[in-house]
């Protein structure tokens, strides 16, 4: 699998992202995933767009018909913008409230977050 993609909206949001998993082994039974986007965020709010970065990288081995194990390591990190009349505070509110998502300061960079899991499963 392979794709390639860019988008945009209305507000000037725009970005791009990829994604290319393949398969290997003698029973394709190795799987590899990587993918990545970036992309300037707007939302319609003044002064309250930004940068966002997500990268992925996944595997998993079938270990017979009924068992495989999967890992994921991804990491995210975004850029709130702002500036101007609104402070930091302000726009973190407006955010929040109008979209619902975990506010943050304008101009701050968050702490990237890093998840990795790793899984069996059994069917």
């Amino acid at each position: 699998m392979t794709s390639v993609a860019a988008a945009g909206n209305s507000f000037g949001q725009y970005g791009g992202s990829f994604d290319i998993g393949r398969r290997f082994g003698a029973e394709r039974e190795v799987g590899v995933r990587i993918n990545a986007s970036q992309a300037h965020t707007e939302n319609g709010i003044r002064e309250t767009g930004g940068q966002s970065k997500f990268a992925s990288l996944g595997f998993d081995y079938k270990i017979n018909d009924r068992l495989s194990i999967q890992g994921d390591y991804e990491y995210i990190a975004r850029i709130a913008a702002g500036s101007g009349s609104r402070s930091g505070e302000q726009v973190a509110r407006i955010r929040h409230r109008v979209i619902g998502i975990t506010p943050f300061a304008a101009g701050s960079r968050l702490t990237p977050a890093l998840l990795v899991a790793i899984r069996a499963m059994y069917s």
